[in-house]
């Protein structure tokens, strides 16, 4: 009998000090296919801000991861430090590994039987589906449609973990909401630096598994 090497205990990294420094990232589905041929959401939360980013896409390649990564995350938000996943193939695959070594992007990855431990996502897996759930059309194939909007609308909610919006912190502003345009507020002009960012408190920084 082969020697098994024993697994490892989950650790836990400094927190990040800057915004879209250590992200999260999953799949959430399979969904009933979409009229835009889609079946699953890839799930993007950065760690510091609790901004989310949604892609819906038809199968769960690590190409597919590849192109999300680079068109949604780095040329949006610039090239993170680190990016925290579970060991599934589309993580895993060698041209995920080329990509994330030449831009010098650390990979951290939770065993499949502590999901736990990337917990940001897993909650927000969660969040995606009961909203998609009560608003879907009565085929169910309209849930992409619905992305975008659910997006924002986690972006523009106060976080419970930093009582600010990450839409706030990443913005240094209040969102305008469109019934704002409609009825619209004084011009509060812009947020204080403690509600940015590069203001967040120490305690509001979440230590993260390796």
């Amino acid at each position: 009998m082969r020697n098994v090497k024993p697994a490892g205990l989950l650790q836990t990294v400094a927190p990040p000090v800057a915004a879209f420094e250590v992200l999260g990232i999953d799949h959430l589905g399979p969904f009933p296919l979409s009229k835009r041929g889609n079946r699953h959401v890839i799930v993007c939360v950065d760690y510091l801000t609790k901004w989310v980013e949604l892609k819906a896409v038809p199968d769960t390649t690590a190409e597919r991861v590849r192109e999300f990564l680079i068109e949604c995350m780095v040329t949006r938000h610039g090239v993170p430090k680190k990016i925290i996943s579970d060991r599934g193939t589309a993580f895993t695959a060698e041209c995920m590994r080329t990509a994330l070594s030449s831009l010098g992007i650390a990979h951290g990855m939770v065993s499949a039987c502590h999901p736990q431990a990337n917990g940001l996502v897993e909650r927000t897996n969660q969040t995606v589906s009961n909203v998609l759930s009560a608003y879907v059309n009565s085929k169910h194939n309209n849930w992409d449609e619905l992305l975008p909007f659910t997006m924002f609308a986690l972006n523009t909610a106060e976080q419970s973990s930093t009582k600010i919006s990450p839409f706030e912190l990443v913005y240094g502003r209040l969102p305008i909401l469109p019934e704002e345009r409609c009825f619209p507020w004084p011009d509060d002009g812009n947020l204080p630096y403690e509600r940015t960012a590069g203001g967040a408190p120490e305690g509001r920084k979440e230590e993260l598994p390796t």
